[in-house]
């Protein structure tokens, strides 16, 4: 099912990359190994890929990130414990729920 759900991720990422609609900030989020990391990997070498059914692999832009050398890239590595965010301070923060704020984030595109 993992499989199934990232290519309909991929799917939709890459009509929006065609489109020119895809968002300047993709908030990804899912239990560990579920895929995430994958996904968010495949939308930074779709987003910077300059060929045409992104991404190639071949193109200088697909080369150049996957040695890493690609300087509009910062890649962040999770830390090695998870870092929790206290329920009672997310709802000083976002009185109407943590799960509005980012509805209202993602309506914002």
């Amino acid at each position: 099912m993992k499989s199934r759900s990232n290519e309909r991720i991929r799917s939709a990422v890459a009509g929006r990359l065609r489109s020119g609609t895809l968002s300047h900030a993709v908030l990804i989020s899912g239990p560990r190994g579920g895929g995430t990391g994958e996904i968010a990997a495949w939308i930074a070498r779709a987003s910077v890929c300059e060929g045409k059914s992104p991404p190639c692999g071949a193109c200088p832009a697909c080369v150049s990130f996957a040695s890493l050398e690609d300087l509009d890239l910062l890649v962040l590595r999770p830390f090695d414990k998870p870092i929790w965010v206290e329920r009672e301070a997310a709802e000083r923060h976002f009185p109407s729920g943590l799960g509005e704020a980012l509805e209202n984030l993602a309506e914002r595109g």
